[in-house]
């Protein structure tokens, strides 16, 4: 499936789906142990979905990469990933969505 939405993202330039593909290979890259991939992809989407104003989006992306820098152990990643998730999820109106992360 992924492969398949990477070809149709391409072929389509389907500018407004970009930033979802990149989160889908940062979260494939963390099911197959690849940190450094994981973390270029992430930062790769939270850059994309700023790009086309889906803040919703660079929350989710934001909030994702800060579980998975907390679960390597980068607390300091961790925290400031969250921290922007909260930001923007708070300025998309999402307050209990922010809350929850508090």
């Amino acid at each position: 499936v992924l492969f398949r939405s990477a070809k149709w993202s391409t072929r389509k330039g389907a500018v407004n789906c970009y930033h979802i593909l990149l989160m889908l290979e940062a979260e494939t890259a963390v099911l197959n142990g690849d940190k450094e991939l994981a973390k270029q992809k992430y930062d790769a989407a939270i850059t994309a979905s700023a790009r086309v104003g889906f803040i919703h989006d660079r929350a989710l992306a934001n909030e994702r990469a800060g579980e998975y820098m907390f679960h390597l152990g980068d607390k300091y990643l961790a925290f400031h990933y969250l921290n922007v998730a909260i930001q923007l999820y708070s300025r998309w109106g999402a307050n209990a969505k922010a809350e929850h992360l508090l």
